[in-house]
């Protein structure tokens, strides 16, 4: 089903295990952070260009060198704004195969989050699309909320086709049930 040939973090994957969904955050939910990006990088260099014509001393002898420091070390803060975004955005995955579900977090620049359920814990799946860009651009959040001890619910924040996860997501989670039950009854059926 799938053509995905990525392996699965948190562990092997079983022989009957495929992957099913591979998705990131959709890339209208980093141009917001390119856009605020780009506008800081812009920002100080109209204000040079301004401070030229209106205040020339400061850029005279003694001022230059601490104008340059001050702007050379806001560019390298700006580059590593636009470097951690960037980092985030590419490495939040989520995956999901016919026997689990994995999302990966990246959490700055040394820090990952991996979280996985089976998808027998599966209690309810919903996806939403709010808003004009998001309807626009087809991106929204899924929510997977388990059952059993330690409930725990995944957030998909701005995934692509959000409806579309949502209802794979339970269509697997009805699958895996039918097969337990499957299971179940055949063992059931020999040791009786």
């Amino acid at each position: 089903m799938s053509e995905y040939h990525v392996p699965v973090p948190g562990g092997m994957m079983d022989a009957d295990e495929e992957i099913v969904i591979f998705a990131r955050r959709h890339w209208v939910a980093f141009l917001g952070n390119l856009f605020l990006g780009l506008f800081l990088y812009i920002v100080p260099l109209v204000i040079f260009i301004i401070a030229i014509f209106y205040f020339p001393v400061i850029f005279a002898e003694p001022w230059r060198g601490i104008v340059v420091v001050f702007a050379g070390i806001y560019y390298l803060i700006m580059t590593a704004f636009i470097f951690l975004q960037w980092i985030s955005y590419y490495f939040d995955i989520i995956i999901v195969t016919n026997q689990r579900i994995v999302d990966i977090i990246q959490e700055g620049l040394f820090n990952r989050k991996i979280t996985e359920i089976p998808l027998l814990r599966v209690q309810d799946v919903t996806g939403k699309i709010k808003g004009f860009f998001q309807t626009l651009f087809g991106f929204g959040n899924v929510v997977v909320e388990t059952a059993g001890e330690g409930t725990l619910n995944l957030k998909f924040k701005d995934v692509p086709n959000p409806l579309e996860i949502s209802a794979k997501i339970q269509q697997l989670h009805d699958a895996s049930r039918e097969q337990e039950s499957e299971v179940r009854e055949s063992q059931e059926g020999v040791g009786a």
